[in-house]
């Protein structure tokens, strides 16, 4: 019963605070795309949870995707120009000195896969900011990173919010 009053009141916040909900959509896909916020801050669990009471709430969808869309985009190039800037020092810096585990994984992607690295990265959490970080360190051409970059997270948005947007609705009905 009290998670019920619970989830009725978020529902009904969201419901009258939408553009807020928007804000933090975007802040949490933001956050959860450069590197050492996306290891501080739950946006994933967060994330997944505003997309079920937008469905609940009967918003629209694609609002949210964009939202999202966009912040996982300007993560992405903050932690892309986070790279150019610290090219060389990056193996000592923390976390990354207290993860080299992530770091070796994260570049073997990306030197596999090049750019579609973006696009694994964004469905494994911790290598999710690391690979765009990597993309600046390398050099990649910002024009071409930033076209990979907003697809990947345009797939990304989509694929968290799509299934739980209609969860929300199902669950209410």
């Amino acid at each position: 019963m009290m998670v019920e009053g619970l989830t009725d009141a978020i529902v009904a916040f969201v419901r009258h605070h939408s553009l807020a909900m928007i804000a933090l959509l975007f802040a949490l896909a933001f956050f959860e795309s450069i590197v050492i916020t996306s290891w501080l801050i739950p946006a994933t669990v967060i994330f997944t949870a505003l997309g079920t009471i937008a469905g609940a709430n009967d918003g629209m969808l694609i609002i949210p995707i964009i939202a999202g869309t966009l912040g996982g985009f300007c993560g992405d190039i903050t932690s892309y120009l986070i790279g150019r800037r610290i090219s060389g020092s990056i193996r000592n810096m923390w976390p990354i000195n207290k993860h080299p585990g992530v770091l070796m994984r994260a570049e073997d992607i990306f030197n596999r896969q090049g750019l579609i690295a973006l696009l694994i990265a964004k469905f494994a959490g911790p290598l999710r900011p690391i690979v765009p970080m990597l993309a600046g360190t390398s050099r990649h051409r910002l024009d071409h990173f930033a076209a990979a970059s907003i697809l990947s997270s345009l797939i990304w948005c989509a694929a968290v919010l799509v299934p739980t947007y209609y969860g929300g609705k199902v669950i209410t009905g």
